[in-house]
């Protein structure tokens, strides 16, 4: 069973302090992990994985092991890209790879994947959290009850996302009684990448100078999260980090 990818705990620290954009330190920590023989956990998709050392880096690509059979080798030659995760010194590091082909190193087959352009480096108990682009379809879905039993389905309009939760507006006037409680299973969509179910926690609420609800701001805190329903959500903290290079 793989370590689970990230601890649910919900946080509102600027990007800056998480992510390397720059080549060189990039290269820094990659070297490191080179150096200290560190497993990176290679996430061919959501629900296949292998385990390889950093053999070798040049100025422009990562060299790792081959996974540990030919299916799976196939299927990660024909990945666009994968994530990479392992634990350096308690921090959590992530990155994504991609322009993956077959190579040699001293006479063995090998992976040869395009140096990664950004790398998070993440407390054990940390996530990277970034706001929704407005062009970006991610809303969360969740039913509400009243007094008389009666269930209504409220969209919400999400605002920024994490491995850990996230904070949305929309609510009814009951999300007022539920701070600190379980508001129940909710349906995550998260743009191209499909929809996600998951228990969710009220965290906070950040009221607005308004009187209408609806339009406060709250925390909702993931419960019981999924390996591969967070693999989900990092993949795409990264597609919108790539998109706000272009």
């Amino acid at each position: 069973m793989h370590r689970k990818l990230t601890d649910l705990l919900m946080l509102d620290d600027k990007a800056s302090q998480y992510i390397i954009k720059e080549k060189l330190g990039i290269q820094t920590v990659l070297k490191k992990l080179k150096k200290s023989k560190s497993l990176v956990t290679v996430y061919i998709n959501e629900y296949v994985s292998f385990l390889s050392p950093i053999v070798e880096l040049d100025n422009t690509n990562i060299y790792l092991d081959m996974g540990p059979d030919q299916k799976l080798n196939e299927l990660l030659l024909k990945s666009q890209h994968v994530i990479c995760t392992t634990f350096e010194d308690r921090i959590k590091i992530q990155f994504e790879l991609s322009s993956i082909i077959e190579d040699s190193f001293e006479g063995l087959p090998i992976l040869k994947c395009k140096m990664p352009d950004m790398l998070l480096r993440l407390q054990r108990r940390e996530h990277y959290r970034v706001d929704i682009p407005k062009n970006y379809q991610v809303y969360c879905t969740y039913k509400d009850t009243d007094e008389i039993g009666e269930a209504t389905t409220v969209r919400l309009s999400t605002v920024d996302i994490s491995g850990g939760g996230l904070s949305a507006r929309g609510f009814t006037d009951s999300i007022l009684t539920k701070v600190s409680k379980p508001l129940g299973q909710c349906k995550l969509h998260l743009h191209d990448l499909g929809d996600i179910i998951v228990d969710c926690q009220v965290c906070y609420i950040q009221h607005s100078d308004d009187t209408d609800i609806s339009k406060s701001r709250a925390g909702l805190k993931f419960l019981n999260i999924s390996d591969s329903d967070i693999m989900r959500i990092q993949r795409f903290v990264m597609q919108v980090e790539r998109q706000k290079k272009i």
